[in-house]
């Protein structure tokens, strides 16, 4: 698992790799060469661009990626669809500079409840409260967790953007709680 940091806000986009030379890519909040050198480097291929939510400092480098890995698939929750097309306008508003390989892209897939990596299965766990579509991806047997903007190190997502909403919140830390065994890694966005 590597980590790389993108874009104003700070937001965390890991590359995932496997013993089958396969890789996934987790939030690609901005356009990073870096990224795409790494992988280049590790001569692994990327078959998912995975999205925690879709809000634009998770999802404005995706055009970029699937670009350079057009064979990637981009894969996002169906509760979030409205919202992945909103961001440009969203980005204008706050005066964030939307890449032109982002207008050209669009979600491929949405999640189901798992997804096979390899040999590792992907729980997809749906949780509500940062956005209707934030969802965590749960390596059982690797006992890591990839939380997005739900659950951050020392607090959780914000519920005050659109789509968002506190009581679901607490419901889905409720849920991570009993899901997640204590030892659990987090990855956060």
């Amino acid at each position: 698992i590597q980590q790389f940091v993108l874009g104003d806000l700070e937001t965390n986009c890991y590359v995932i790799t496997n013993d089958m030379k396969d890789a996934i890519i987790i939030d690609p909040g901005d356009e990073c060469q870096e990224i795409c050198d790494y992988v280049k480097d590790l001569n692994v291929a990327v078959k998912y661009i995975l999205i925690t939510h879709a809000h634009y400092d998770h999802i404005f480098g995706a055009g970029f990626l699937k670009q350079i890995f057009p064979d990637a698939q981009i894969m996002c929750h169906k509760d979030d669809q409205l919202l992945w097309k909103k961001q440009t306008f969203d980005a204008k508003q706050n005066h964030i500079s939307i890449p032109a390989s982002f207008r050209k892209v669009g979600i491929d897939a949405f999640f189901t409840n798992s997804m096979q990596f390899g040999t590792a299965t992907i729980n997809i766990l749906h949780t509500p409260g940062h956005s209707k579509g934030s969802v965590c991806f749960y390596l059982e047997e690797q006992q890591i967790c990839f939380t997005g903007d739900t659950l951050f190190a020392s607090s959780i997502g914000r519920t005050d953007f659109e789509g968002g909403d506190k009581n679901q919140m607490v419901v889905s830390i409720k849920k991570l709680k009993a899901l997640l065994p204590n030892g659990t890694v987090i990855y956060p966005g």
